[in-house]
């Protein structure tokens, strides 16, 4: 089959975009990690203490909610003068080993300047753009597009540092403004924070988005705070982690379904064991146009790989899908003119 051009479809779809792993790994190929856990075990940064703990919690290969637990105990012992030493020091090793992997695998501001700026030309085609991924990089873009002009604003609809129940009024451009995108994370992202008291926090802006990275993990090793994002699990534990925060659970049920009619999934493989949650909402929502990337040279047999997403977006009453290439001319970070790519 003949895949699409993004210039060929790109007016047909300006509602909504979810990008995938796929959009994190075209810009830094460090983020084609198998999880961060892995990744921490590799690097031996997982002692066997905590191997053990993850078991028995039946946490599997969650940081963030192995963290969680932890940081319950501590406090729960804190509060009746137990001693906490063991649990103190296993939150630390956990809290350390995530730092590390994290700080290993993301790459710098510096590195992703030249990918970005064409990723936020890609970004301003919608009305809203959901980004699955935990790193920096939708971040770096969006900020650093509003830095530079005021005609398009990308908004995460958070007022000094906390999320605004009132989102959608966001929509709405104001002063200089002549057009808003907001931008969602679904599953967190590395600027965003849970406090001791629960509330979600996004990180102040005092800091220069170019050493947000650095400021984070910082935050994370001197402070208690939680990281408020979900990288691990299936579908069932991704969906606790987002309950267990107000501002996850926001998007969950109220933007994610309500962002149509049309949509485009950028490197988001739909994986049903981990995703199934994702899609139950958008089969809640008023989508009925789809278009789907395909990337070429990981997709040997594009016929198949359009049958198998079919048949996921059929499931959740999708059945008007269009494909294009994921690597044609002014689709997230590709910037040059490529010929449409023909499988026989």
């Amino acid at each position: 089959m003949k895949l699409a051009e993004w210039k060929e479809i790109e007016d047909e779809f300006k509602d909504a975009l979810i990008l995938g792993n796929g959009a994190s790994s075209a810009v830094h190929s460090a983020f084609q990690y198998s999880s961060l856990w892995e990744d921490a075990i590799e690097s031996e940064l997982i002692t066997d203490e905590l191997l053990s703990l993850a078991k028995e919690l039946k946490t599997g290969e969650n940081i963030e909610l192995l963290l969680r637990q932890l940081w319950t105990a501590e406090a729960v012992d804190n509060q009746f003068n137990i001693d906490e030493s063991k649990i103190e020091k296993a939150y630390s090793d956990l809290r350390n080993a995530l730092i590390e992997t994290v700080r290993k695998i993301h790459c710098s501001h510096a590195d992703s300047i030249a990918e970005l700026s064409q990723a936020t030309a890609f970004l301003k085609n919608f009305k809203t753009i959901f980004s699955l991924n935990y790193d920096l990089l939708v971040y770096w873009a969006i900020m650093a597009s509003n830095d530079a002009q005021s005609a398009h604003r990308f908004k995460d609809c958070f007022n000094e540092g906390y999320f605004d129940e009132e989102w959608e009024r966001f929509r709405n451009p104001i002063g200089q403004q002549e057009k808003c995108s907001l931008v969602f994370f679904p599953h967190g992202a590395l600027q965003f924070v849970q406090r001791n008291s629960g509330i979600d926090r996004k990180l102040d802006s005092t800091h220069s988005f170019v050493d947000l990275l650095e400021h984070v993990l910082d935050l994370w090793e001197r402070t208690s705070v939680l990281p408020l994002f979900v990288t691990e699990g299936d579908s069932s534990k991704k969906m606790r982690s987002i309950q267990r925060s107000s501002y996850l659970s926001t998007i969950y049920y109220e933007a994610l379904p309500t962002s149509g009619p049309t949509l485009v999934i950028y490197g988001w493989s739909m994986n049903e064991d981990v995703d199934n949650h994702l899609l139950k909402q958008i089969s809640k929502g008023r989508y009925t146009k789809v278009a789907v990337s395909v990337y070429v040279p990981t997709t040997p047999d594009i016929d198949e790989f359009v049958a198998a997403t079919n048949l996921k977006l059929r499931r959740v009453g999708i059945r008007d899908t269009t494909y294009f290439n994921a690597n044609s001319e002014g689709c997230w970070t590709h910037p040059l003119t490529q010929q449409a790519v023909a499988v026989e």
